[in-house]
Formats: C-alpha cells, sequence, structure tokens
C-alpha cells in the first residue's frame, strides 16, 4: 500500500499541497488534463520552480479571471464536480465532502444553514481547482494512505471584512478539531500558515496523525511553495511517498515482516528483586517481550536500561504498565521493523509426562526446536527431580524435529502430539 506523509511545519495551502504533489512526480499535464473535465472556462494553471530560504520548491498558481466567476453555493459546486465524469468517483465524492466540511463549519460561524452559505473566495474556481487537484494528484500517484505530522497554524491578527480576526481564524479552528497542531519559533513573524481550504484538504485526506515514515522504500518528495515568503519563514510543505518494504525480501529469507513499538527507559531506583513481578505485569499488559541490561548511569551510579516491545495496538496500555510498575517518569518509544520466523509449537512425551516445543520454521523446514522451560520445571517439581534432567530429555525429544520439513511435521503431529500457534 503506497503511502504519503505530509510535513506541514510551514503551515497548509491548497496551492502548497498541489506544488508539493507536482514535485514528488505528478505530471502538471496530468493534472491538467483531470481539472479540464471540470469544464470551468476561464483558468490556466502555473508550475514554476522558486526558491524558498535557499531551498527549490514548486509554486503552482491558478490563473483567471475571478470578475467573470460567479459566486456558488454549496450545491452549485457539488453539481460542478459530480458532472466531471472523467474524474474517479472516489476523487469526486471525496472533493465533495472537503467543500460540505466548509460550508458546515462556515454555517456553524456564522449561525445560518450550511445551504446557504455563499462561497466567496472558497468558491472560486482556484479553490476548487486547489481541492479536486489535490485528490486528483494522490490517485494519480498511487497513494493509498496518508499521514501528516501537527500543523503549524500561525499566530496574531488578520484584517477582514468582519474586522480583526485572530489567527487562526475561526474556520480553521473548527475544522482543525481533534488534529494536532502547533505555532511557528518565535523567529517567524505573526500571519496566516494555514488556510481554511488547506486545513478542509488535509484533515479529509489524512488516516494517520504524529505518524513516523513506516519501514519502506522512499519512492520521492515534493516541496511545494507557498505564495508569501517573510523572514525567519520556510514557506513550502514537504510531501513524502514510499512504499512499504516488498513481501519478497522477508520469503527470500523465510521471516516475515511486520512493525512493532520499542518502549525503552532508564531505571537506576528499582529493587532488582522486583523484576520478575514487574516482568510479568508487562506481559500480562500486552507487551510482546521486556528485559533489562546492567550499565552506569548519571553519577556513576548503576542503573538498568529496560526495553518493551509491544504491538502498535497494544503500545498505550503497555505504556501506561511501564509507568504503573516501575519507577521511571520518561520513556522513548519508537517504531521498529522487526523480521520474524514463523513459529509453532508442538507436544512431545517424556518419561515424566508432556513438555511444549516451540519450533521456528526457515525455508520450509524446522531449524530450531526448544523446550518451554516452565513446562520442564513443572514436572521436574512434581517428580521430585532436578529440572536438567526432565530439560535434557525434552531436548533429545524435540531434536529429532530439525530439519524436518512442514509436511513432515503435519504427519507427526497427527500421530504424535498436538500442534498450536504460538505468540508473536
Amino acid at each position: 500500500m503506497r503511502y504519503a506523509r505530509f510535513d506541514p511545519v510551514s503551515g497548509i495551502a491548497g496551492n502548497m499541497i498541489l506544488g508539493a504533489l507536482v514535485g514528488a512526480g505528478l505530471s502538471p499535464d496530468d493534472l491538467r488534463a483531470d481539472l479540464e473535465t471540470l469544464m470551468l472556462p476561464g483558468w490556466d494553471l502555473s508550475v514554476t520552480e522558486v526558491l524558498r530560504g535557499g531551498l527549490s520548491a514548486t509554486l503552482v498558481e491558478v490563473e483567471c479571471d475571478h470578475s467573470g466567476q460567479p459566486e456558488r453555493h454549496l450545491s452549485d459546486i457539488e453539481t460542478v464536480i459530480s458532472k466531471a465524469r472523467g474524474l474517479d468517483p472516489e476523487v469526486r465524492r471525496r472533493s465533495v465532502e472537503v467543500f460540505r466540511l466548509l460550508a458546515s463549519v462556515e454555517g456553524r460561524i456564522h449561525d445560518v444553514p450550511p445551504e446557504s452559505i455563499l462561497f466567496h473566495e472558497i468558491g472560486a474556481v482556484d479553490t476548487i481547482i486547489d481541492v479536486v487537484g489535490s485528490f486528483a494528484g494522490l490517485a494519480r500517484l498511487g497513494v493509498e494512505r496518508v499521514l501528516s505530522t501537527p500543523v503549524a497554524v500561525g499566530r496574531g491578527t488578520v484584517e477582514c471584512e468582519q474586522g480583526i480576526l485572530p489567527i487562526p481564524s475561526p474556520a480553521t479552528v473548527e475544522i482543525l478539531r481533534g488534529a494536532p497542531v502547533v505555532e511557528p519559533p518565535q523567529s517567524v513573524p505573526g500571519m496566516e500558515l494555514t488556510t481554511p481550504t488547506g486545513a478542509a484538504i488535509l484533515v479529509s485526506l489524512v488516516d494517520d496523525w504524529y505518524a513516523t515514515v513506516p519501514p519502506g522504500i522512499m519512492l520521492g518528495s515534493g516541496m511545494g511553495a507557498g505564495s508569501r515568503e517573510g523572514p525567519g519563514l520556510l514557506n513550502v510543505l514537504r510531501l513524502l511517498i514510499a512504499e512499504p518494504l516488498p513481501e519478497h525480501l522477508a520469503v527470500e529469507s523465510g521471516a516475515e515482516s511486520d512493525t512493532i513499538i520499542e518502549i525503552t527507559a532508564i531505571l537506576d531506583d528499582v529493587d532488582m528483586r522486583t523484576w520478575p513481578e514487574i516482568s510479568e505485569s508487562l506481559m500480562h499488559s500486552g507487551a510482546l517481550d521486556c528485559y533489562v541490561l546492567s550499565g552506569t548511569g548519571r553519577k556513576g551510579r548503576p542503573c538498568l536500561e529496560m526495553t518493551v516491545l509491544a504491538a502498535p495496538d497494544r503500545a498505550t496500555e503497555v505504556q501506561k504498565a511501564v509507568f504503573s510498575e516501575t519507577t521511571t517518569t520518561g520513556i522513548r518509544a519508537q517504531m521498529s521493523p522487526r523480521l520474524k520466523l514463523p513459529r509453532t509449537f508442538v507436544e512431545v512425551e517424556t518419561s515424566y509426562g508432556p513438555v511444549s516445543v516451540k519450533l521456528a520454521i526457515l525455508g520450509g523446514s524446522v531449524v530450531n526446536a526448544e523446550p518451554e522451560t516452565e513446562d520442564c520445571s513443572r514436572l521436574a517439581a512434581e517428580n521430585g527431580l532436578p529440572a536438567r534432567r526432565v530439560l535434557r530429555e525434552a531436548q533429545a525429544q524435540a531434536a529429532a524435529l530439525l530439519g524436518v520439513s512442514a509436511d513432515q511435521l503435519s504427519a507427526w503431529v497427527s500421530s504424535h502430539g498436538r500442534r498450536e500457534e504460538g505468540p508473536d
């Protein structure tokens, strides 16, 4: 699934999205061809390379005569987009959703029905082109999932027909409700960095915020330039496009690939005798694994570096357990790619009772067979024996499975014992 990530560290506007898409490989001719299906008269697309803070970026501007364009209600814009049969139905649907979002927000702000909102600047040809072009461009690039880092919204005030308004504008605030936002550094002058149109397109696109780039192959990137420049402001929108690691990389090695959350923390005031209970609680919360390494911390104190692994959908619960079960007040968490061998469990019979054995499969055959220590310890206690005696016999039984193919393993299980999938 090809994915894209926006980095709106200087804010976002509709034409910045188009510029980033063109910079990432979207053909301007293909973009024009898609937009011409809207059958809107009197516009042209200008694509130029400009410098922003010494960096090359793509500036896309819509040139049109606004005086000849009618003001439009939501229904008028829906009609324009719905008649563009040359566009992918999903592009048309999502473009209409953006204008419905804008109409709904403007309606709440002005206390009028969304249907009665007259789109002045938002209903102009250039904004229709920004919205439709964004969805059409991503479709052209084959993007199926969109990520984004937090949005810079700007600060200060702006003068409009209604008077002086704070930045971000009321419409932008409403549209970005639930999205992560940041203010630019103090060195950036007060100005509007994110427009309502840019915000509406972004929130309609994004599948995941706060996103790191998943493991994959980088296909390209683009820098979309904003129309304005200012001291201390690098007014560009970066777009990264990538594909996940192809499955054949994992298949060729015999391993499966996925992504996990790796949580680390330094513990310099924990009683090591409590680690068994801590690790049990962490595993109970959903951790895939946890371990500690000894070291020397600040002021020469002995410390432990704790690492806890978790699946992304269990990360929140595991992080809560780390804070509640250990003495740490801060953790580091990052996405980590992982390769793992397919695993399964079988039972082998020893003279003391059944023992579960974990098998690792590589290239279609068993490459590792290890008895579960807990089973061996339990049987040893029940028989009044040293655990090593049970473990040695179980290891001898397990060794007979090394090199066994998957088909042979199935036949062995049907005649010798049970088989079950192991945990991740």
